[in-house]
């Protein structure tokens, strides 16, 4: 599996979500549903949880057995198993950076995540991706919604048409688009929610994800949830281990 391979491997991984439930008493405008959307996501600064699934990649099934540990604005840390629970890959992410490193044969990958991802032109940066785990609205046209208001959902969508999102009247997202072009797409759908303390998170979640060169699918199970519960965030490439 190479760096590019894996880093659209973890980008499914990435999709555990926290919104607070609030109450929706009227129609909103575009502008203050995205806001409320963000309002949701504050009081969250640390997320985990064990995730089980599975990813239809380059015509290969892979079963997904992971642990996801996020540090708001500061680490994305993922440690995904291989058969018999033991540690494949291991990956330390954040604003400027992404390490990888690939147990089953003794590889490692360290570089720059904007620069991978302009690379490969996948749509993914450390923030896009933080957004994806806590399903967190933070479109970069703010002010270029428009929306449909029906009973059972908000439906917004950009001036550039490439972006769609929909929310409950709870502002929990159920579905989520974002596109660069026909051959450049992301497709979040939040199929069912838990809760946990005062936070929904995300049961069952797919993604569709389409780069100009990768297509995959995913079907991602979240357990044992956790938030505001600071957790150790270990990384370290052994000496013995070369580059990809």
């Amino acid at each position: 599996m190479n760096r590019v391979s894996l880093f659209i491997f973890i980008v499914f991984l990435s999709s555990c979500a926290g919104i607070k439930l609030t109450t929706n008493t009227s129609s909103q405008s575009a502008q203050q549903i995205l806001q409320n959307t963000k309002l949701n996501t504050a009081q969250l600064e640390w997320v985990t949880a064990n995730i089980k699934g599975k990813v239809d990649f380059d015509g290969s099934n892979l079963p997904i057995n992971a642990n996801l540990r996020l540090k708001k604005d500061s680490v994305i840390w993922l440690s995904i198993s291989a058969i018999m629970g033991l540690e494949a890959l291991r990956a330390h992410i954040t604003p400027d950076s992404i390490h990888l490193i690939n147990r089953l044969n003794s590889t490692y990958f360290v570089g720059n995540i904007n620069a991978l991802s302009s690379q490969y032109n996948l749509p993914f940066s450390f923030f896009e991706l933080q957004d994806l785990i806590l399903a967190s609205v933070n479109p970069k046209e703010k002010n270029s919604y428009t929306v449909d208001v029906s009973p059972e959902a908000y439906t917004l969508f950009s001036s550039n048409n490439q972006s769609v999102i929909k929310l409950n009247t709870n502002y929990l997202p159920l579905e989520v688009f974002h596109s660069k072009s026909d051959s450049q797409y992301v497709k979040i759908n939040y199929l069912n929610y838990a809760q946990t303390d005062t936070v929904w998170l995300p049961k069952t979640v797919t993604i569709d994800l389409q780069s100009s060169e990768k297509t995959a699918k995913a079907t991602l199970n979240y357990s044992k949830a956790t938030i505001n519960r600071p957790k150790k965030l270990k990384f370290s490439i052994p000496s013995s281990y070369v580059p990809m």
